[in-house]
């Protein structure tokens, strides 16, 4: 009876090591389906897991983003009688945490509290992470905080997460200094170079992150493709192209290999910066030479320049040769590219966009059919059409932005059709969709085209709708006060012109040479508001150019520097002298504006 016994003890326990060879195997081949069954079969059996296979299948079906399934393994494991550790909870907490699940995420931390499991480093990481996800940096902060005040040694990934919250609360000399402490205390990675990088460029302190850059190459540091194509970025973006192909050769010259990504920002500077669109195929065959495939990004800025330039069959080859199959984007440029060619390339544009809508090319989207849309808009024969693309748009269940009423707003202003006009805008409102600067330029361009005669009631109209944006809590740009101005200078309402220049100030917005330019054309047949609006230009700190004075003289004032820091401005029989003030010195040493 007793050898019967043994054999029955030894069957099962080669049974259950079976089970769990079967569960590993399930595991490490990564049958989700099967490893569950096999442990909900092991645990019904009575028998026990070893922590870790629990920890497998939790982040199992974690990684599938099953977090209520991986909650309700959790409890079935406890309940099984198996002894937790910090990271069976780590798993399943990093799991809540990249789901941005905080319900779930205080779940955890109660439950670990309750098991009397302490959190380590990784439990006040994933935390970290959490909030720096979820973008809130000071409860980032202060979780950093609490681990410290517990006796936590924080490691290199506490103190990534560390100095992202610091840039992510804009605290940029702190992230500077925190990157300095981690490259000391060895915990440097060319990923936090990256974030530093990223962070600086990306708020526009392009040049403090250049030098952090220039100090981890002078420090013997490994660096990677793609910190330097994110400062090359954000220099494209400045419209410092020779700063980017600069940057761009010291890479090549430290043994770094450019990606597509990194061919991609030289191809957008060429054509968006350089303007040359030569240079951008140049550097496409370089790319090619260096066996890298260009991408559908690639296609659609080569396209984007070609079209501007009016060469589309060129860039109809480029689609061809590419062997890639463009997505929306690239048809969309193709589609706007020939809608400029008058009517056969409306005809040729109508085409690829029915094939687009026929499923043979992708689905057009919203801008997509803006894009047709603004075509057809364009003249005053073709607007029924434009309106019948409107009409397909609400069709297939797409709702239309501010950028389609935009387009149909823009025609009935140009075509003079008031009424049409201010019934497409209360249409737009009622509809839910809120009006952009670029909706009340539009309108209020409208009214500075009125004749002369009824001009003063135009202004009035005007200030209706630009009131209407403040309410809206819309922020007019340079271009709304632009079109703002021309409404007062038409109507010879002088007074409210210097009240809106003041408006402005007020507003922080701060014009250009070439917004003061288009006031100054606006004010040609006004010269008294010709020099208000030089007595502001001044006055900001802004020195008229050529073109400035050109037009000034066209309204009979005669500008002279009697100074550096003064002017004159004569005209009317009277002299206005006008202090010009000096530009606000920048931090150029460490790369931090002030304030």
């Amino acid at each position: 009876m007793a050898a019967v016994k043994q054999s029955c003890l030894s069957a099962n326990t080669a049974s259950s090591a079976c089970r769990r060879r079967r569960l590993e195997w399930s595991l490490n081949e990564k049958r989700i389906a099967d490893a569950l069954t096999d442990a909900e079969s092991t645990l019904k059996k009575g028998e026990s897991l070893p922590v870790e296979y629990a920890t497998m299948l939790i982040n199992a079906c974690a990684r599938k983003r099953r977090t209520d399934e991986a909650w309700d393994w959790l409890n079935k494991f406890l309940h099984a009688g198996i002894i937790p550790d910090a990271q069976l909870f780590n798993t399943l907490l990093y799991a809540y945490a990249q789901s941005a699940d905080k319900a779930g995420l205080d779940r955890v931390l109660n439950l670990m509290h309750t098991r009397r499991i302490p959190p380590n480093v990784v439990t006040y990481t994933i935390i970290m992470n959490y909030y720096s996800c979820t973008r809130n940096p000071a409860q980032s902060l202060l979780t950093y905080a609490d681990a410290v005040e517990c006796g936590i040694v924080p490691d290199g990934r506490m103190n990534f997460q560390l100095l992202e919250a610091y840039l992510l609360q804009n605290e940029f000399m702190l992230a500077v200094r925190h990157f300095r402490f981690m490259v000391t205390a060895g915990f440097y990675s060319s990923y936090a170079l990256w974030a530093l990088v990223h962070g600086l460029a990306k708020a526009g302190k392009v040049e403090k992150a250049h030098s952090i850059l220039r100090w981890t190459r002078r420090a013997g540091l490994a660096t990677d493709v793609r910190t330097y194509t994110s400062l090359m970025h954000a220099y494209a973006r400045q419209k410092l192209g020779a700063k980017v192909y600069r940057l761009f050769d010291a890479m090549r010259k430290s043994g770094i290999d450019p990606d597509v990504a990194c061919y991609n920002v030289l191809v957008w500077t060429a054509v968006n910066v350089d303007k040359c669109v030569p240079k951008a195929g140049q550097f496409m065959r370089d790319m090619i030479e260096q066996k890298l495939q260009p991408d559908v990004v690639t296609v659609n800025i080569m396209l984007h320049g070609l079209v501007n330039a009016g060469e589309i069959e060129r860039a109809a080859k480029i689609l061809a040769d590419a062997q890639i199959f463009g997505d929306v984007v690239t048809f969309t440029i193709m589609i706007n590219g020939l809608m400029k060619l008058g009517h056969r390339g409306r005809i040729n544009a109508t085409a690829i966009f029915d094939h687009m809508k026929q499923g043979h090319l992708p689905v057009p989207d919203i801008v997509a059919f803006t894009v047709m849309i603004q075509g057809y808009a364009r003249n005053r024969d073709t607007l029924p059409l434009a309106y019948q693309y409107f009409a397909d748009l609400l069709t297939r269940g797409l709702r239309p932005d501010a950028c389609v009423f935009n387009s149909l707003l823009t025609a009935h202003a140009r075509f003079g059709d008031e009424l049409t006009a201010v019934r497409l805008y209360s249409d737009m409102l009622n509809a839910g969709i809120k009006p952009t600067v670029e909706t009340f330029t539009i309108l209020i361009g409208m009214y500075t085209r009125q004749t002369r005669s009824s001009s003063r009631r135009s202004a009035e109209k005007a200030m209706h709708i630009f009131e209407d944006m403040l309410k809206q809590n819309i922020a007019p740009d340079a271009l709304a006060f632009t079109a703002y101005v021309k409404a007062f200078v038409k109507g010879g309402d002088l007074t409210s012109l210097r009240k809106l220049l003041a408006e402005m100030r007020r507003l922080d917005v701060h014009p250009d040479t070439t917004f003061y330019r288009g006031m100054l054309a606006a004010c040609v047949s006004y010269p008294m508001a010709a020099v208000s609006v030089l007595r502001v230009m001044l006055g900001s700190g802004i020195i008229p150019d050529a073109r400035c004075c050109r037009l000034a003289r066209q309204a009979n004032l005669q500008l002279q520097r009697i100074s550096e820091s003064e002017w004159a401005v004569s005209g009317e029989g009277t002299t206005w002298y006008v202090g010009v003030p000096k530009p606000a010195p920048s931090d150029c040493g460490n790369g931090i504006d002030p304030g």
